[in-house]
């Protein structure tokens, strides 16, 4: 997806610099030689207009007093961050599923645009609620030891009686395993000879046999359920695998790390593993990965604007002021997944660095504008006032295009699609608000101290 998305916007940026300004000195050619009118090409905004008044609102309080407009977004934003840590990260397969019951706006679209009855949710409730374990999914645990040793088919069903929760699901709270003994049992149940043979070399009577195990082995493999029981004990009777049932009300994550737990109290070497457990570790891995993408994003950001600026414009650091508002705009849009219940997982973490890619877009188209104002001659407060009254009016208009664009993701019947429309929607909102809050005042905080830092890559004073 982020390979995609690049080239994506390096096609876009091509079209937008190349072909449409020559396709618009085209049509304007052929407008003026046909004389055809031309329609109305005034700017969005002005500084005199409602609009224009409106954007310049947070620039021109900011201007009495940036340190404590700073200071508060900062306190803010580190509220915002503090209270979004506690988002839910979990990651369930239920998040693929459109819900059981579809809102109204959805059921009461006309054909051919009304979606199919799905009733997958349905039936997994239904099947949740009457039964106490999963119908679909176990655990698995891989134990390695010598199973000809008379302790070894013991030492299996020991652990059994004080499973942790989410495994516990037989009677009296034991759990439910299937494992070589439930095969040889299943056996002697259809083979008298055999349950014989388990309860001959059966020393405390409790159906598992504790002696000659390599004979037992050896009838069980030669039997009809030889196959059956070559899912649970490997030929060479070194490795054993046992399938526990899960209780139908645990999350992955809590059946998961219960199984990881359980495997520690086995006595021989054991490994828990099972798609749910292995798709936890896999969801894990992507969610670490989407956060390290999200500060690789950050600090690669701030070090191309930081040289960009430099060698451009001689002011290395309007690149951190350039970050600025783009910070708080993540950190509000961590405390919004929290407060709209949405899960921090291994799709939608991809929002914070897709939001810094969307929207330092806002911020630099902003910057750029307010240098080349400042470069004329008029200071940080005027530029800032001639840039949001004139490019903030461009850039309202591409924040509505593109959050309605991606928040039409919204509306989607699966939950992890609208979740991530949602937030992508959010995040290009926030990213343009925080520019015309959060860049003023950073801007005026510069101007006011650039004199006291030194240059980098230049010898004048920033």
């Amino acid at each position: 997806m982020g390979i995609a998305s690049a080239i994506g916007i390096v096609f876009t940026f091509l079209i937008f610099g190349l072909f449409l300004p020559a396709a618009k000195l085209v049509v304007d050619r052929l407008r003026e030689r046909y004389g055809v009118p031309e329609f109305n090409s005034a700017p969005i905004s002005s500084e005199d207009s409602a609009l224009g008044k409106f954007l310049t609102f947070p620039a021109q309080v900011s201007q009495y007093a940036p340190i404590a407009f700073v200071v508060v977004l900062l306190v803010t934003g580190g509220m915002a961050a503090a209270y979004g840590s506690g988002v839910d990260t979990s990651f369930e397969t239920e998040d693929f599923l459109p819900p059981e019951e579809q809102p109204d706006y959805v059921t009461g679209l006309p054909e051919p645009f009304a979606p199919s009855e799905y009733t997958v949710a349905e039936t997994l409730n239904l099947l949740e609620d009457r039964f106490s374990t999963n119908q679909d999914q176990t655990v698995k645990l891989y134990v390695e030891g010598n199973f000809e040793e008379g302790h070894a088919l013991e030492a299996l069903a020991d652990p059994n009686d004080d499973p942790p929760e989410s495994l516990a699901v037989g009677d009296g709270g034991a759990a439910r395993p299937t494992s070589i003994v439930t095969v040889m049992r299943s056996h002697a149940d259809e083979n008298p000879e055999f349950a014989e043979l388990i309860a001959r070399n059966d020393v405390d009577g409790n159906g598992i046999p504790d002696r000659n195990l390599d004979r037992i082995y050896d009838v069980l493999f030669a039997s009809a359920s030889g196959d059956r029981a070559e899912q649970y004990l490997t030929p060479d009777r070194r490795s054993a695998q046992v399938d526990y049932a899960i209780e139908s009300g645990a999350s992955q994550a809590e059946a998961a790390a219960d199984t990881r737990e359980f495997a520690e109290q086995f006595r021989y070497e054991t490994t828990a593993t099972g798609q749910v457990v292995v798709f936890d570790a896999v969801t894990d891995i992507i969610f670490d990965s989407a956060i390290q993408g999200l500060i690789l994003a950050m600090g690669l950001t701030g070090v191309f604007l930081v040289i960009a600026y430099a060698v451009l414009e001689g002011k290395p650091l309007l690149g951190i002021v350039n970050l600025f508002p783009i910070l708080i705009a993540i950190a509000f849009l961590l405390g919004t997944m929290r407060f709209l219940g949405m899960s921090l997982n291994a799709l939608t973490a991809t929002i914070l660095s897709i939001s810094i890619g969307l929207g330092i877009a806002y911020s630099v188209h902003a910057t750029h504008r307010f240098i080349d104002e400042f470069n004329a001659g008029a200071d940080a407060y005027e530029s800032m006032i001639i840039t949001l009254s004139g490019t903030g009016g461009a850039l309202l208009g591409s924040m509505l295009t593109t959050s309605l664009g991606t928040g039409a993701l919204a509306l989607a019947i699966t939950p992890v699609l609208g979740d991530f429309g949602l937030l992508m929607a959010l995040s290009v909102v926030y990213s343009f608000g925080f520019t015309v809050i959060a860049l003023p005042p950073a801007v005026l905080l510069w101007e006011r101290y650039r004199g006291a830092w030194s240059g980098i890559g230049t010898p004048s004073p920033q």
